[in-house]
């Protein structure tokens, strides 16, 4: 990763240094730095493709979008948005290529929010990739299709809390299950027996 934050550095001085003799020779305008604000957005638009992150990522804050618009305005501004542009684009790449994978991270929303309604499209949005490309990497990973695995924690957090004195249709509930026979019939399918029948037989 030392090599991409000094490719970040040689990037930011390359384009000051062009600028700085453009400026010598008066040859700086509006013209040019549209350009160069166009061709680095490209270029890093498409080493993030090369990863599968969304360029939108980029954009997340209302400071980085301000930082965008300005970009074109003058010298300062353009630098100042190469800095933080190629330093985020850099971060993403980073945390891409660290030992948690998508898998990982996906697991992780799931164990924190199992009791919600949780799509394919919102782990997506959340970790600014393809829908299709996370679904492909997950399966891969985990062994199985992200909607199992979201049922496969939802019951074994059923059977945890049917150890517990809470009523079979609360924990349905409590773990993002809001209809009691389909609960039910799904509890059985992987384990074997009702939420009623599990009960009885690990002594709650």
């Amino acid at each position: 990763m030392g090599k991409s934050i000094g490719e970040k550095i040689k990037l930011v001085n390359s384009v000051k240094d062009f600028l700085d003799k453009a400026k010598a020779t008066g040859t700086v305008n509006a013209g040019l730095l549209f350009a160069l604000h166009h061709d680095l957005v490209q270029m890093t638009y498409k080493v993030l493709r090369s990863w599968e992150i969304k360029a939108s990522a980029l954009f997340g804050s209302e400071n980085a979008r301000q930082l965008y618009r300005n970009a074109s305005n003058s010298i300062f501004d353009l630098l100042k948005w190469i800095n933080q542009f190629s330093g985020q684009a850099i971060e993403l790449i980073r945390e891409r290529s660290r030992g948690e994978t998508l898998a990982d991270k996906v697991k992780a929303y799931i164990a924190e929010h199992y009791s919600e309604n949780i799509s394919r499209q919102e782990l997506a949005n959340l970790l600014f990739v393809n829908s299709d490309y996370l679904s492909r990497i997950f399966n891969k990973e985990a062994g199985m299709p992200i909607p199992d695995y979201i049922t496969q924690v939802r019951i074994e957090e059923a059977k945890r809390l049917l150890h517990t004195n809470a009523s079979v249709s609360d924990i349905a509930i409590r773990v993002g299950v809001d209809n009691f026979s389909y609960f039910s019939t799904v509890f059985k399918k992987y384990t074997g027996m009702t939420p009623m029948e599990y009960r009885r037989e690990n002594g709650s």
